[in-house]
């Protein structure tokens, strides 16, 4: 073959090659590898602004123990013994705390996760979902934008106080979360990468 030809030849298949490459790039292709990184990333961003807390809704100390039943007053006293939560002492003065209700410790106002949207109000979270890998994934045929159905593990990483076996007795959720489970999400492609359409179970909104 002379060299002319030969020249020719590598030309047309560098060409080639960087035609693939370049037709990749347009249409967002990933690899397996590549688009799972990119989904892990993505739920984890969506799980991050979503704590589990320990009440399901958000509540206002202080609390006097007076309207609370046995199960509410066993939540609280377990939260107490973690220096989170105090009794009031009986020299409280007008405007404070009545003796004996509940109120935050100044430790507990560092952990206290307030609500945005009621002034006054909030919950001690302990944390949000992470998710290390996804386990499996399928794309849904016909779907426009790209979707995909992904199932993967996550668990929620404890803070101290959250692993005390008080708090641990009085709040079950807080094993289960940590314990982790296997959920599954509904993902779509989009332009400016993946995107969370719907998640099994549920998350918790964002608070505020």
């Amino acid at each position: 073959m002379c060299r002319s030809t030969i020249m020719q030849t590598t030309i047309g298949a560098t060409a080639a090659v960087c035609a693939l490459a370049f037709s990749l790039l347009i249409c967002g292709c990933q690899t397996k590898y590549e688009r799972q990184a990119a989904i892990t990333a993505a739920l984890n961003n969506y799980y991050s602004v979503r704590q589990d807390c320990l009440f399901p809704n958000s509540i206002k100390f202080p609390i006097a123990g007076t309207t609370l039943n046995g199960d509410q007053k066993k939540e609280l006293d377990a939260l107490v013994n973690v220096g989170l939560l105090q009794r009031a002492a009986a020299h409280k003065t007008k405007n404070q705390a009545s003796p004996g209700e509940y109120e935050l410790s100044n430790i507990g106002r560092l952990d206290w996760t307030a609500d945005q949207a009621r002034m006054g109000y909030g919950n001690f979270c302990f944390g949000h979902p992470q998710v290390n890998a996804i386990q499996n994934s399928t794309e849904i045929a016909g779907a426009t934008p790209t979707r995909y159905r992904v199932s993967y593990r996550d668990r929620v990483i404890l803070p101290a106080w959250a692993e005390e076996p008080q708090v641990e007795k009085a709040f079950p959720k807080v094993v289960q979360e940590s314990t982790g489970e296997t959920s599954t999400a509904t993902m779509i492609q989009s332009s400016s990468g993946w995107k969370v359409q719907s998640v099994s179970p549920p998350a918790p909104n964002p608070m505020g």
